[in-house]
């Protein structure tokens, strides 16, 4: 797989967790995540490649979700074999009072 591809699949499958993740505004999912929305934004549109760092943040951000999934859209959404989300509501609701 080229980088073209491994962007593009990152970028719908980010497209995918802010849609599960019912997070209603690019912004509240970046802060969220704790990384600046312009980074997120490269990912989503496939601008840029995912750093080690902004990894990291998804897994933080995410507990349990598949790096596989995420980067290389390999298997099932979540580490223990599903595709149930695992998100922070009461900080992702809470980011969201902000906008």
């Amino acid at each position: 797989m080229n980088a073209k591809q491994l962007k593009k699949h990152i970028s719908k499958n980010i497209q995918l967790l802010f849609e599960k993740g019912e997070f209603q505004h690019w912004a509240v999912m970046a802060e969220y995540l704790d990384i600046p929305g312009s980074s997120l934004s490269n990912l989503k549109f496939a601008k840029t490649n995912m750093g080690l760092r902004i990894i990291g943040q998804f897994a933080k951000g995410f507990p349990g979700i598949s790096l596989n999934w995420l980067i290389l859209n390999e298997g099932p959404m979540m580490a223990d074999g599903t595709n149930s989300l695992k998100i922070n509501v009461k900080l992702r609701d809470k980011i969201l009072t902000k906008y």
